[in-house]
């Protein structure tokens, strides 16, 4: 018989008191529905850092949301948990408008980072977030963003001996639930992520045997809302250099990281420190903020967590597992829809203004690099 799930954490919560008039009205409807669906306790606006600590000596919470710009300011609450912790309370950030990445000061020196969209996403899809996070047992994987709703999950392995993205990616993009038309739109932006998530993986030199996968690719759609998620060991890889790259006014940069952040609605990673591996979870929102507002900064949670919280495909029991066919997929067909996307591209370019000039500029510099990574990839298997 399975063991009852652990009753969920209770959540403190700070309101965002420098929203405009209009936007805490909205915000206000969007908390009511939290607390009716959480065991949520609204704390005082104008609490100050030392008060919270304080008032946490003296009550537990598993959760404590923060209005965004605290959650930057306050540096002491995390020491105060635990800064290295892989478990116990989380502290989050959350934001119920715009922001933007000048807001962002150098990149922090931070073990996680939980900055949740309270602003693009719906009341049912903050549910989603939220109810991982105040059931610890089930932040990997998808069980405990879905619940039980889940119908299906698509799962694929991923093998050192694929020799490049192009089976890998077009297998996954040719799954009915990808062609169906809720993400048909979507598909050019769910290449570039897939074929991002591939080049973090094969960025270092694997010696897995053939018959062993190197990465395990899982898809599934709940509410409107598609996640699709890579584990895959990573010793170079650190959880700093994540959070480095992430950061929305950071200067460290990584090609195949900024694919992620630019397609993905929101972004979920995990470390699990004992084993050396990475989750990496895109979510997309039929808002599709990633879309609408390319130049806002959106949501991601990167965190560190024991290895045995860590969920594979066989462990999402409530979700009917479907392989994904490998398909001999054509590098040539792989170019060849990268270039269209770059011809199209350039067609707007030549019309746009000198302010969306630049934002296309480096749109079409990853393009560029992009189909230049196929071509080696091609030339390699000419070579061999």
């Amino acid at each position: 018989m399975e063991s009852p799930s652990p009753a969920p954490l209770k959540v403190a919560f700070i309101f965002d008191d420098r929203l405009s008039h209009d936007r805490k009205t909205i915000f206000a409807r969007t908390a009511t529905v939290l607390k009716s669906r959480f065991s949520m306790e609204l704390l005082p606006t104008q609490m100050t850092e030392d008060q919270l600590i304080a008032h946490l000596e003296k009550n537990d919470y598993g959760l404590i949301l923060l209005p965004w710009y605290k959650y930057l300011a306050w540096k002491k609450l995390d020491s105060f948990f635990g800064a290295l912790r892989l478990q116990g309370p989380t502290v989050a950030g959350y934001f119920a408008d715009a922001v933007l990445p000048f807001e962002f000061s150098g990149t922090p020196n931070l073990h996680r980072f939980l900055f949740l969209d309270f602003y693009r996403f719906e009341p049912s899809e903050i549910e989603m977030m939220l109810s991982a996070l105040v059931h610890p047992e089930k932040r990997s994987g998808f069980n405990g963003i879905f619940g039980k709703s889940g119908t299906a999950a698509y799962f694929a392995d991923w093998y050192d001996s694929d020799h490049g993205s192009t089976r890998c990616v077009d297998a996954v993009l040719k799954t009915p639930l990808l062609q169906s038309g809720t993400w048909s739109s979507r598909l050019f932006g769910l290449r570039f992520y897939l074929t991002a998530l591939w080049s973090l993986c094969y960025q270092e030199k694997h010696s897995f045997p053939d018959a062993t996968p190197t990465a395990q690719l899982e898809m599934t759609e709940i509410n409107k809302c598609l996640a699709i998620k890579l584990v895959f060991e990573s010793s170079d890889l650190t959880l700093k250099q994540m959070m480095d790259y992430l950061w929305p006014s950071g200067h460290h940069q990584n090609q195949a990281v900024n694919e992620l952040v630019r397609h993905a609605d929101f972004l979920r990673i995990h470390h699990f420190p004992e084993s050396h591996q990475l989750e990496i979870t895109g979510f997309f929102s039929q808002s599709a903020p990633a879309i609408r507002h390319p130049g806002e900064v959106r949501g991601f949670w990167i965190e560190p967590l024991k290895k045995r919280f860590l969920k594979s495909a066989e462990d999402e029991v409530f979700l009917k597992r479907i392989p994904i066919q490998a398909r001999s997929g054509s590098t040539h067909d792989h170019l060849q829809a990268i270039t269209e996307g770059l011809r199209q591209l350039l067609i707007q370019f030549a019309q746009a203004t000198p302010d969306e000039k630049a934002a296309l500029e480096n749109q079409i510099s990853n393009l560029r690099f992009l189909i230049h990574e196929v071509e080696k990839v091609a030339e390699k298997k000419k070579i061999a």
